[in-house]
């Protein structure tokens, strides 16, 4: 029991480096994704972590880390056309964008151009995720609220 939860753990903490397609972005592809059985303890993990880091610094910065997380497994889960999950992985992935803007409003962070830069090359590769499906269809809409909520969560950092 001990060897598989080190085993898991060591999967967590290594992610495999690879680029994104058609993207400047450097993302690290996950090596467990949405969909698959030990997904949950992925989730549980990364909740603990959260919970267990101080200061608000970072804080923030592991949650910048989350939302990269969240927009590789939707780059996963489009690329290898696993569309079953997406619904959820958008979901978190917005979630996340949120999460990640409210801990940088606290610390009044002079960081926001960086933040406009990556959120920009987000959408960037959102987009292209976007437009595997056909426009206007349920998996092209959900990406492109996920860009939206970008705009909006952009729009709230520029106040």
């Amino acid at each position: 029991m001990i060897r598989k939860l080190l085993l898991i753990l060591s999967l967590l903490a290594f992610p495999v480096i690879t680029t994104a397609q058609e993207s400047s972005l450097d993302l690290k592809t996950e090596r467990i994704n949405p969909g698959q059985s030990i997904y949950s303890i992925k989730r549980l993990v990364e909740k603990v972590q959260e919970k267990l880091t101080f200061p608000q610094e970072k804080k923030v910065a592991f949650e910048g880390k989350l939302l990269e997380r969240r927009l590789s497994e939707l780059n996963f889960l489009v690329n290898n056309k696993k569309v079953t999950p997406i619904e959820r992985a958008s979901q978190r992935f917005s979630a996340q964008a949120g999460v990640y803007v409210e801990g940088l409003e606290k610390l009044d962070s002079n960081n926001k151009e960086g933040v406009f830069k990556t959120f920009e090359d987000y959408k960037n590769l959102l987009g292209t995720l976007r437009d595997n499906f056909p426009a206007n269809s349920a998996y092209w809409l959900l990406l492109q609220q996920n860009i939206d909520t970008l705009n909006i969560l952009s729009d709230k950092i520029k106040d």
